[in-house]
């Protein structure tokens, strides 16, 4: 009898001693260094190279750093935290080989080309950039390897402008002769600029639920622009033409492009625009 009381009261006081012991607090998942390669590059790490509110040079130090002797072989990712980014100076994406497969991830981020921008001579000196003014994001071919495998995601871009003058410069452009294959841009949006978004000759880009709005143009893809996609975009309240495709330049001709479950709307000139005479499939559009 004694033998079972002694059980009991043991038994009881475990189950006390379990269920009276003060909850441990949930431990933090393990912290990841900033800058392992397998995973981001902040672009505030760079903060200290932000001269008078222009992050261009810390940005662009940022995705620099996206090299062999960091650790990166193909790729990673720079990371632009929520906030605004005040840009001076086009950004170049391309000048390192370990750019293949470069991703610039900027959900809740917005870069803003400000008048200085516009006083920056073009990056690309080509006749169809010369009245388009300085862009935002140049995005170029990694030196030494075919394609670019490029992920846009999640960036706003937009212009500062002062009063009464016309809008000028280019949110995202590919420059003339550049070929970054399977480029996709996802959940971008580009405004204010006269063109949104400018491919001079280049083919596999595509554009994933992307929105222009209030450009001038919001797209033009011209001179060789084979194999772009364009799905489940919208193209709204631009000044003039929505989408524009050529014209081209000599033979090298635009073709094959899809344009599908997009939004042209309240566009003041053509939802769509067709200058060339290539291989285009517009389908389920609105």
């Amino acid at each position: 009898m004694s033998a079972h009381v002694i059980f009991c009261v043991t038994a009881s006081a475990i189950l006390c001693a379990v269920t009276s012991a003060p909850s441990a607090e949930a431990k933090p998942p393990p912290s990841i260094p900033p800058d392992d390669p397998h995973v981001c590059v902040n672009v505030r790490r760079f903060s200290h190279l932000v001269e008078e509110k222009d992050w261009s040079p810390a940005i662009q130090a940022a995705i620099d750093s996206v090299n062999k002797e960091n650790g990166f072989e193909a790729g990673g990712t720079v990371l632009f935290p929520a906030g605004t980014y005040r840009i001076d100076r086009p950004l170049v994406v391309g000048g390192q080989p370990a750019h293949w497969g470069l991703r610039l991830l900027g959900y809740g981020a917005t870069l803003v080309g400000t008048p200085n921008l516009n006083k920056q001579p073009p990056t690309d000196p080509e006749p169809e950039a010369k009245d388009k003014g300085a862009p935002i994001l140049v995005l170029k071919s990694p030196p030494g390897t075919e394609g670019a495998g490029y992920c846009i995601e999640g960036l706003r871009l937009e212009r500062e402008r002062e009063s009464g003058t016309p809008l000028t410069g280019v949110g995202i452009s590919i420059p003339y002769k550049e070929v970054p294959k399977g480029t996709t841009l996802r959940n971008v949006k580009v405004q204010g600029q006269k063109v949104g978004v400018h491919v001079k000759y280049a083919w596999q880009v595509y554009f994933s639920d992307c929105i222009f709005r209030g450009n001038e143009t919001g797209m033009i893809v011209q001179c060789h622009g084979n194999n772009i996609g364009i799905v489940n975009c919208i193209f709204r309240r631009n000044h003039h033409h929505g989408l524009v495709i050529g014209p081209d330049r000599g033979q090298t001709a635009s073709n094959a492009q899809h344009i599908s479950g997009s939004i042209f709307e309240a566009n003041k000139g053509y939802g769509i625009l067709l200058l060339t005479n290539g291989q285009t499939m517009i389908t389920g559009n609105y």
